[in-house]
């Protein structure tokens, strides 16, 4: 009995601890992969904000967020290392894993861009700029200066891109509605002859459109743009009493930049003020007359920050304020960036700002965490992202919010069905029709024509799964599934562990079982004497 006591204690210590391994385990896990990843099965992924707000609005979801993810070689001084670096979104990235409570030196903050105005008399000073941003500040008469932070990736062959910045201030800023004119029907891609442009809002790497080169006209004023493929265009509207827009600059998409500054612009929109950009220490501060803007002019800035794990920081000999540089080769192949400057530069310069453990090594010395604002310009291709995150509210019922985001995602309604359907009966009609086609149904009265045509009619009904079965646009991947092997070794280690402490269990049982055989066999004949005594 106490041999099966202590099996079953060594049984129940033994569950218990690879159970609690296994869920610090998770919880690690967790705290730098979501529990839902959603991928675009074809094309880039671009245009994800509305994306984000539908699946925050599906029943289980409590919070998404936008990153990227890439194959990269790290350097630090002498030493190398591979790494994965994934750009997050630092507003949203803390609500959908634990990257806060797994770091042991900074924090996620460091990763923040927060570039800022500070105005003395008649000068503007940018403060908080980050190496290789692009910046336009625009002051205007009834506002303070805002900064917009422009988007410099080059367009599409054959497309120019435009925003549209407008100082009003508030919910008051204005759209802009463009017309096509001498280009082909259909030029806005889909979106008609015309096409509405949306302000940007200050301070945030805003939404441009990208517009086929040619001739536009705004349709408010009927002024004309002359869009040149492969620049990019700003237009910056005047006060509300004024027609069109004040000012149009037009940059090359291509300009060289360098590490450790920043470049920026100003645009005066003032009536009777002149105004000064403070630039780099020992230049020369650009003056800008009423109504004038500058061109793009070197200004200060500091080095974006990067959070790596223990391991990585080992292996690079790295500490909090150590710079490294990343290095890729996507750049230099990328179709926007063919060219002198394309195939130069493919590396940047971070600094780390915070190490993190999660407990798992394999994450620990290769996982790098930066701004996706700044993974997005490194690699020059704008507002892309490799997947969504989503963060659901039970870790052990993903399989159901999965369920109900697939259909917010990619509904299979019923006029979907209904023009499939549609679309297999006229397939059947041609079919059946005599001599339109080798394959076609042709009528026979023979053996060998009826099942020639048997065969035929199988093989049609047999590959129409491709029209009607549900073809998904994006992939959904739990987090179970990204570390299936993990939890599957996990989970072989527990069964093996429980088969082992059994065993005692086992012995023990047959020791009790074969000592009451004995003590039966024992008690045989006085039991056999008491029976003949009448008992």
């Amino acid at each position: 009995m106490v041999g099966i006591a202590f099996g079953v204690m060594a049984l129940t210590i033994v569950l218990g601890v690879t159970s609690g391994f296994q869920d610090a385990f998770q919880k690690r896990i967790l705290g730098l992969y979501p529990h839902i990843v959603v991928l675009k099965r074809a094309g880039e992924f671009r245009d994800y904000e509305p994306i984000l707000e539908q699946l925050n609005e599906v029943r289980g979801v409590q919070a998404t967020t936008p990153a990227t993810f890439d194959d990269m070689m790290m350097a630090a001084g002498v030493h190398r290392a591979g790494a994965v670096i994934k750009g997050v979104d630092v507003e949203s990235v803390d609500e959908v894993l634990n990257i806060q409570e797994l770091l042991l030196e900074g924090s996620l903050e460091s990763l923040k861009e927060d570039p800022h105005i500070i105005q003395r008399g008649d000068e503007l000073i940018v403060e908080g700029a980050v190496t290789a941003t692009w910046l336009t500040l625009v002051a205007s008469e009834k506002s303070t200066p805002e900064l917009f932070i422009d988007d410099r990736s080059a367009p599409d062959p054959g497309y120019a891109r435009v925003a549209l910045i407008d100082p009003g201030g508030g919910d008051d800023r204005r759209s802009v509605t463009l017309s096509a004119k001498d280009l082909p029907k259909g030029a806005a891609e889909g979106l008609g002859d015309t096409l509405t442009l949306q302000p940007l809002t200050p301070g945030v790497l805003g939404v441009t459109t990208e517009l086929k080169a040619g001739r536009w006209a705004l349709e408010a004023s009927d002024e004309v743009i002359e869009l040149e493929e492969g620049t990019i265009v700003t237009l910056v509207l005047g006060p509300k009493d004024a027609e069109g827009y004040a000012t149009m600059m037009v940059e090359p998409a291509r300009i060289p930049r360098k590490d450790g500054v920043a470049m920026a612009r100003l645009i005066n929109l003032q009536r009777s003020k002149t105004l000064t950009l403070s630039t780099q220490p020992n230049s020369k501060h650009p003056e800008v007359a009423p109504g004038e803007f500058t061109s793009y002019h070197e200004v200060s800035a500091t080095l974006p920050g990067l959070l790596i794990g223990t391991a990585l920081a080992k292996r690079l000999d790295a500490s909090l304020g150590t710079k490294v540089t990343l290095v890729t080769p996507l750049r230099g192949i990328d179709n926007k960036m063919l060219g002198s400057y394309g195939m130069a530069p493919s590396s940047a310069r971070h600094v780390v700002t915070g190490i993190f453990e999660s407990g798992f090594h394999e994450y620990d010395v290769r996982l790098g965490l930066v701004n996706i604002a700044a993974s997005q310009r490194f690699l020059n291709r704008g507002k892309v992202v490799r997947w969504l995150e989503v963060k659901a509210d039970d870790v052990l019922r993903v399989e159901e919010v999965k369920r109900r985001m697939t259909g917010a995602l990619d509904p299979y309604d019923m006029a979907t069905l209904a023009g499939r359907v549609n679309g297999f009966d006229n397939k059947l009609a041609r079919f059946v029709q005599s001599g339109v086609r080798d394959t076609g149904h042709e009528p026979s009265t023979t053996f060998i024509g009826g099942v020639r045509n048997a065969i035929q009619m199988v093989n049609l009904l047999k590959y129409q799964e491709t029209d009607f079965g549900h073809r998904p646009r994006y992939r959904l991947i739990d987090w179970e599934e990204m570390n299936a092997n993990l939890f599957s070794a996990l989970k072989l280690q527990k069964v093996v562990l429980t088969i082992f402490f059994l065993i005692i269990i086992i012995v023990g049982s047959f020791v009790v079982v074969g000592s009451q055989i004995m003590i039966i066999h024992e008690k045989g004949p006085d039991i056999a004497i008491l029976k003949a005594m009448g008992a």
